[in-house]
């Protein structure tokens, strides 16, 4: 008797609902603006991928479920006044899809909700991650509110963090000159300079990049 697995099935149900993000030189998205400027141009002019660790739709199907669950949570509590909304900043075009934003003691917060696993939780330490504060301080900034509240949940045991932090408009500014560089080295056709990051080794261009000595300075090989 033929053995049938409803796995294949499911992932393709996943791969029909959830396509991959159209990306464009024109638009930048606000996840990234903590990313590497490489990844971005390299994205943008189309270089071939290399995943070293392929994405697994199940588990980011998941963490969207955590999202959802938390957000109805929220809203019965009375604390959620507004949920998945568009960003953009037309003039540098930049946009992106907030979680949402909470009220608490009469104050408006903007809520970004992340789920990572362990070694990425456990890693967090008296406030958010960089790239995750990029993104976040450009929604804020952009809807006008001077706080934001993350909330950070792991996925293999449930455990949460939670780090209120204020809007930094020099961190903002900053963004905009990196996606203004990133733009004009698409026009030029110029590789941005090497920027080595904490997951370099999980790039999915990594293979065009090497390490240069001791302390993983990177150096375009192509």
């Amino acid at each position: 008797m033929e053995v049938v697995k409803l796995r294949p099935v499911l992932y393709q149900a996943l791969e029909k609902r959830n396509p991959p993000r159209v990306v464009t030189a024109e638009w930048i998205h606000a996840s990234e603006l903590g990313s590497c400027p490489r990844v971005i141009y390299f994205n943008r002019m189309g270089i071939e991928k290399n995943p070293r660790f392929p994405k697994n739709l199940f588990k980011i199907e998941d963490g969207r479920s955590i999202h959802r669950r938390i957000q109805r949570d929220l809203l019965l509590a009375g604390i959620l006044i507004a949920k998945e909304f568009n960003i953009e900043d037309a003039e540098n075009h930049i946009r992106g899809s907030a979680d949402g934003k909470i009220l608490l003691e009469e104050r408006k917060r903007l809520l970004e909700i992340k789920t990572i696993n362990d070694d990425k939780f456990n890693s967090l330490y008296g406030g958010p991650t960089v790239d995750n504060y990029k993104q976040a301080n450009f929604y804020a900034i952009n809807c006008g509110l001077e706080d934001i509240f993350f909330y950070y949940y792991n996925t293999n045991n449930g455990k949460t963090k939670e780090f209120e932090v204020k809007t930094n408009i020099e961190v903002y500014k900053s963004s905009i000159i990196m996606v203004q560089m990133i733009r004009r080295c698409i026009e030029e056709q110029v590789v941005p300079n090497e920027t080595v990051q904490t997951y370099c080794f999980a790039c999915d261009y990594q293979y065009l990049c090497f390490s240069k000595k001791v302390n993983d300075k990177r150096k375009l090989v192509i």
